[in-house]
């Protein structure tokens, strides 16, 4: 049997949230106009072999550097004709660096 106590715990909580790539942090509102994600690496990678690493990035940042790298695996917002557009788009842009 086990017996239990109660215990208060600081969590912490996102303040600010900040582009990784150009430093855009999120609006006023709290609402950040980009994505998170994570990016793991696995077994065979020479450099980074188990790491992972979180990346957040707002929209312009995404179609300037990542969109045409990357693949959608899911989009849970449009329905399909507009998803379809969307990829055709992202096929068609340009990367300036």
């Amino acid at each position: 049997m086990r017996k239990y106590k109660t215990v208060l715990k600081k969590e912490k909580e996102v303040a600010k949230t900040f582009c990784d790539l150009c430093g855009k942090r999120d609006r006023k509102d709290g609402f950040f106009p980009g994505g998170s994600g994570e990016i793991s690496f696995g077994y065979g990678s020479t450099k980074h072999d188990g790491a992972v690493f979180r990346l957040d990035i707002c929209d312009d940042c995404f179609d300037k550097h990542i969109a045409k790298h990357v693949e959608m695996v899911s989009n849970w917002i449009y329905p399909p004709e507009i998803a379809k557009f969307n990829k055709a788009r992202r096929k068609t842009a340009k990367t300036v660096i």
